[in-house]
């Protein structure tokens, strides 16, 4: 009796676990299934960006697609709210962008689901070196702190200092650098062709020599019997 009454708890309390968790499936009021056909949708989005420079900075477009009805998402940079009605055909352009990154957090519009986030999507920038187009990177393009997309933190006094260090680092160092760069290079460069171009003659003298000491072989061996 007393082993009935442990089982017949056991079922209930089974029993009141699925009933629980088929609540919280069902959103009070909204399927699941609704929830996880929206959430396939927020995977498909698609982003790109293009940008434009203004005063020595870097500002972005991000345009998302696949956009569908029955969701909005909010910009964690502005905090401004989009959906599907904002877009055409599904495709927003957010501008003005002069940040390195964000993300947008996306949620059901349907009205029994409304409210249910279904995800986040971050977008990354890349840093646009404000020193980019300044006269001493005219000068030094191929300086590392110079290049168009560099996360460069100097102050101005700091990096004109750079610049002289760059400048003044010593040329014939540099040289001495670039010739045994080059001595390598050309040494392993001409090793390299001359097996490409020539593999098949080496190859063929190769067979030939291993041909004729099996017939040497053969005959010392037929004459030692």
């Amino acid at each position: 009796m007393k082993n009935k009454i442990v089982y017949l708890f056991f079922i209930i309390s089974i029993s009141l676990f699925v009933c629980m968790n088929v609540k919280a499936l069902t959103y009070g009021g909204c399927e699941y299934s609704q929830i996880s056909r929206l959430k396939s949708f927020v995977s498909n989005i698609n982003f790109s960006y293009d940008y434009y420079i203004d005063n020595d900075s870097a500002y972005f477009n991000i345009t998302l697609t696949n956009l569908v009805p029955g969701i909005y998402f909010i910009d964690s940079t502005t905090n401004k709210r989009y959906s599907y009605s904002d877009s055409i055909n599904g495709e927003i352009t957010i501008t003005g962008y002069n940040v390195s990154g964000g993300n947008y957090k996306f949620y059901s519009e349907l009205n029994e689901c409304y409210g249910i986030k279904l995800g986040n999507r971050y977008y990354n920038l890349p840093k646009y070196n404000n020193y980019y187009g300044d006269p001493l990177c005219k000068e030094n393009p191929n300086y590392s702190l110079c290049q168009k997309w560099a996360n460069v933190t100097y102050s101005r006094d700091e990096f004109e200092a750079m610049i002289d260090k760059y400048k003044n680092s010593g040329e014939e160092d540099k040289g001495k650098d670039d010739t045994e760069v080059i001595y390598k290079q050309t040494y392993l460069d001409k090793f390299v062709k001359f097996y490409v171009d020539y593999y098949y003659i080496l190859l063929g003298v190769i067979i030939a020599i291993c041909i004729t000491v099996m017939i040497i072989s053969s005959r010392k061996n037929r004459f030692d019997i």
